[in-house]
C-alpha cells in the first residue's frame, strides 16, 4: 500500500501538537532540523535526541501493552522492533542519525529532515531529498498552483533576526515543494509539510504585500513522497509510525460503530513492514 501525509512547522528550538484524546500515540512534537541547526550551529549539543535516529521501543511496548487482546498486533509490534534493528544497522553511515549528523551533501545535496516526538518521549528524524522529489515532479509531470503564504504558514520565531535575507527572497520565485504526510493530519488538520521553501514562504507571510503573498507550490502526494526519503531507514520509520495510527484509528472506529473487529480488514490498511 503507498499512503502517507504532513503540514509545514518551523520554530526556534520545538514545536508542540496536542491531540487531547487517550494519552495516546498521536500526539506530535516537532523541530525544524534545519532552523535548529542555524542556531545551533557550533555547539555542543548534550540532548541525546539529537544524537540518534529514533527511539521507538517504549511507544512500541506502549502500543502493544494497548492492543494485548489482538494476537495480530501483538506480532507486528515485535515485528516492528525487529525490523527497525536490521534496517538500521544496514543503513550506510552517512545516512544515520540525522539529528546531528549533517548530511553528506556532495553525494545527497539539499536534505530536509523533520523531528517528530511521541508523548512518552520515544521520538524518530525523518529526512527526504530534495533532489530526489524534484524528479519525482518532473517524471509524474506534477504540475504546480498557486497558492497563499497563510495556507501554508509559518512558526519562523526569529524573523527580525532573518529580515534582511526574508525581504530578498519576496523576489524569489521558484515554486516551493511541500510533500503530504499523514500522520501529522490527525494532530494539526492538514497533511501539508514544506520541505523545500521556507524563507519564501516566511518572506510572503510577514512581508508580503497585496498580491505578494502568491507563490508556485508542487505538492507530492503521500504515495510518491516516500520515494523521495533519504533512506530505507525513514521510509520504515515513516511505515510504522503510519501502521500504528492506523491501526489505532480502526479500533477507535471499530468501537464506536460496534462493528466486530477483522484482522484481514485492518491488514488492509497497513504498510507491508
Amino acid at each position: 500500500m503507498d499512503h502517507i501525509s504532513i503540514t509545514s512547522l518551523f520554530i526556534t528550538l520545538s514545536f508542540h501538537y496536542w491531540l487531547k484524546k487517550n494519552n495516546s500515540l498521536l500526539i506530535i512534537d516537532t523541530i525544524a532540523y534545519w532552523e535548529y541547526f542555524f542556531i545551533k550551529r557550533g555547539e555542543k549539543i548534550l540532548d541525546e535526541k539529537f544524537k540518534h535516529s529514533f527511539q521507538m521501543d517504549k511507544v512500541l511496548d506502549l502500543f502493544k501493552q494497548k492492543n494485548k487482546e489482538f494476537s495480530f498486533i501483538q506480532k507486528e509490534a515485535e515485528k516492528y522492533k525487529k525490523v527497525l534493528k536490521e534496517v538500521y544497522e544496514n543503513t550506510p553511515d552517512e545516512q544515520k542519525d540525522q539529528g546531528i549528523h549533517i548530511t553528506d551533501r556532495e553525494n545527497h545535496g539539499q536534505v530536509y529532515s523533520q523531528y517528530i516526538e511521541f508523548p512518552n518521549g520515544d521520538y524518530y528524524w525523518i529526512s527526504w531529498e530534495i533532489e530526489k522529489l524534484k524528479q519525482i515532479i518532473k517524471e509524474k509531470k506534477i504540475r504546480d498552483r498557486i497558492i497563499k503564504a497563510k495556507e501554508v504558514g509559518t512558526n519562523f520565531r526569529n524573523r527580525q533576526v532573518f529580515e534582511k535575507i526574508l525581504k530578498k527572497k519576496l523576489k524569489d520565485y521558484k515554486p516551493i515543494i511541500i510533500i503530504k504526510y499523514p500522520p501529522f493530519k490527525i494532530s494539526t488538520g492538514s497533511d501539508w509539510l514544506l520541505v523545500d521553501g521556507n524563507h519564501r514562504i516566511a518572506a510572503r507571510y510577514y512581508y508580503g504585500k497585496k498580491g505578494e503573498s502568491d507563490i508556485k507550490a508542487f505538492i507530492v502526494n503521500e504515495g510518491d513522497q516516500i520515494k523521495g526519503m533519504l533512506s530505507k531507514l525513514d521510509q520504515t520509520l515513516y511505515k510504522i509510525h503510519f501502521n500504528m495510527i492506523n491501526t489505532s484509528l480502526y479500533l477507535e472506529s471499530v468501537k464506536n460503530k460496534g462493528t466486530r473487529y477483522n484482522e484481514e480488514e485492518l491488514k488492509g490498511l497497513l504498510f507491508s513492514i
